[in-house]
């Protein structure tokens, strides 16, 4: 459950900045407050999981409860079996601080794709874990702005529409050829959207800010051409983002970011 007194707002209010900001220390302290009962296990297990175990038994018994851990904690979670291989994959939002250069701390979110892999031919597990973007503050503070509500449940499902798509992009974006060119993506959610920079440094998405995108705007005709690509045979979409990356909706991901 969320924080008491976050029922699904009406969409209708007016939300001051003092007040976002307010509603985004109570969210991330939320946050990191519901990952208390299971986030120790989880890095014990991720610990562990890959060792050698000494019979088949153990080893399944291992997979049972790392994939149990990664449900528990993840806040978007898929699954796929194919030739014998089953992958699960969590995606995990934990609140963290970013140091900057001059010592001064940022309160942000770190999103972190998990893969647990069990061969079923020989009961190999496998579990690895990336950090692959990062949501900032002020992202967050204008998602209850734009949203219009004060309900943490709504910006939470807002935000979790669009996890899936930050490890695929932040992927994609930076195993094409192509990388150096790309400056900023837009990361689709229910009803608007994500503006991101490629942190090439520390290897991540980091998303700037939320915003509403009217129909026919440059942003809108771009996350069409995202969510055609997302509808291609997964071998297919390698080579279908090298066509995107040239598509004309989509040549302001060549330009510097400006603040939205």
């Amino acid at each position: 459950m969320v924080p008491e007194g976050s029922l699904p707002g009406c969409g209708r209010e007016e939300i001051s900045d003092t007040h976002a900001r307010g509603l985004r220390r109570d969210l991330f302290r939320w946050m990191k407050y519901r990952l208390v009962p299971h986030f120790p296990r989880f890095v014990r297990r991720l610990q562990t999981v890959n060792l050698p175990h000494p019979s088949h038994r153990e080893r399944m018994a291992a997979y049972w409860r790392t994939r149990k851990l990664l449900r528990d904690c993840s806040d978007f979670y898929t699954e796929t079996y194919e030739d014998k291989v089953a992958r699960s994959f969590g995606v995990l939002v934990v609140p963290m601080e970013r140091t900057h250069e001059d010592g001064h701390g940022e309160p942000v979110l770190t999103v972190f794709l998990f893969t647990l892999i069990l061969r079923v031919n020989d009961g190999q597990v496998r579990l690895t874990g990336n950090p692959c973007g990062r949501i900032s503050h002020h992202a967050i503070a204008r998602m209850y702005q734009r949203l219009r509500t004060s309900s943490h449940q709504v910006v939470l499902d807002e935000l979790r529409t669009a996890l899936w798509w930050v490890p695929m992009l932040h992927g994609m974006s930076s195993q094409t050829r192509r990388s150096a060119v790309i400056h900023q993506l837009p990361i689709p959610t229910r009803r608007g959207v994500l503006r991101c920079i490629r942190d090439v440094d520390a290897g991540l998405l980091e998303v700037r800010t939320f915003t509403l995108n009217p129909n026919g705007s440059r942003v809108d005709r771009s996350l069409e051409t995202l969510r055609h690509w997302e509808g291609l045979p997964r071998e297919e979409r390698e080579t279908g983002f090298a066509g995107m990356l040239r598509h004309g909706d989509n040549r302001w991901w060549r330009e510097v970011y400006q603040p939205q």
